[in-house]
């Protein structure tokens, strides 16, 4: 089983976002723009996730100060990533 199998695709308002299957983790996708060439984002949620097809409508977190080139690395990062104990359960 691959990091990628553990993530599932869901329709954002903005895109696509990578939610991981059993931890209130996901990652993001950002267009390249004058200022940022294309990068990854991954989230956890502090609040309680009510729908896990929109952890994002929860208070939540960067996993990391910095972006990722690649969507391979941001999915490892959130996959690997230890939630803070008390942060992200799920409803």
């Amino acid at each position: 089983m691959s990091v990628e199998d553990n993530f599932r695709q869901v329709p954002r308002f903005d895109g696509v976002a990578w939610v991981h299957r059993h931890k209130p983790v996901w990652v993001v996708e950002y267009p390249k723009t004058s200022l940022a060439a294309l990068h990854w984002r991954g989230f956890y949620a502090i609040g309680r996730v009510k729908c896990a097809d929109a952890p994002w409508s929860t208070d939540n977190r960067l996993i990391s100060m910095v972006s990722f080139k690649t969507l391979a690395g941001a999915l490892r990062a959130a996959d690997g990533f230890a939630i803070p104990v008390g942060s992200g359960s799920r409803a």
